[in-house]
């Protein structure tokens, strides 16, 4: 009985095709019943199917176990990235997590999120009883726009994933604003200071030297600022 519940269970997943030997096909076999058999609904099970995919994860090459997990387990890589982030990142904090019934997409959004802002999520739950995906979202924009404002050239490095990202952008965008700005005033001074020097008879090609460096300047600054902004990821058709 339990060869033939083996062999029905491995049939949509084509071990052999990837190379993959008995004892970890087995194990992978052990943990696609336990993630199906879970569910993911409660906190807790979202921490327990993160630890399952971590594991499983170890038995097989990265490129084959998002074949494997998507295939067999019915789960998107997507999605598995998620648990298995909240399962390495949230570890220490599955007690209060479990207690204050987190849901998975507010652990999900958590589990890439600094320590501080761990901690402040709880509280709030705490406080409230509980905290809303719009909530925490909000949380960590807020930690991502002062990180903008605090954190400038090489320090940016050292902040990692969405938030990391969006600080370089908002950086960029504002450092290249102010730096059009500069460059546009200083065309027009040049031009206030040949008006003043020359009457209203100028001369184009004596002028065009003195502009020209500004000027390109301060379009280099606009091109990179709109650079930054975010653009469209689908039309609607017609």
């Amino acid at each position: 009985m339990t060869k033939k519940t083996t062999k029905r269970t491995s049939v949509r997943f084509d071990y052999d095709a990837l190379d993959i030997g008995v004892q970890s096909m087995k194990a992978l076999e052990a943990a696609a019943a336990g993630i199906q058999a879970l569910g993911r609904r409660s906190t807790d099970q979202a921490f327990e199917l993160g630890v399952l995919l971590e594991q499983a994860s170890e038995l097989v090459e990265p490129g084959t176990f998002e074949k494997w997990v998507s295939q067999r387990c019915d789960i998107s890589s997507k999605t598995a990235r998620n648990y298995r982030a909240v399962a390495r990142n949230l570890s220490s904090y599955r007690e209060r997590a479990v207690e204050l019934a987190i849901s998975p997409t507010v652990l999900f959004h958590l589990a890439s999120a600094p320590e501080e802002k761990v901690e402040a999520a709880l509280a709030h739950a705490e406080e409230h009883g509980g905290i809303r995906v719009s909530e925490v979202k909000a949380l960590l924009a807020d930690s991502s726009e002062k990180a903008s404002e605090a954190v400038t050239g090489d320090e940016l490095a050292d902040i990692g994933g969405l938030s990391g990202l969006r600080a370089i952008i908002d950086l960029k965008t504002k450092t290249g604003f102010a730096a059009f700005v500069e460059n546009a005033a200083a065309l027009a001074a040049e031009v206030v200071s040949a008006l003043k020097s020359k009457g209203k008879r100028l001369q184009k090609t004596a002028l065009i030297p003195k502009l020209e460096p500004a000027a390109r300047s301060a379009k280099l600054a606009s091109s990179q600022r709109a650079s930054c902004r975010p653009q469209a990821t689908g039309t609607r058709s017609s």
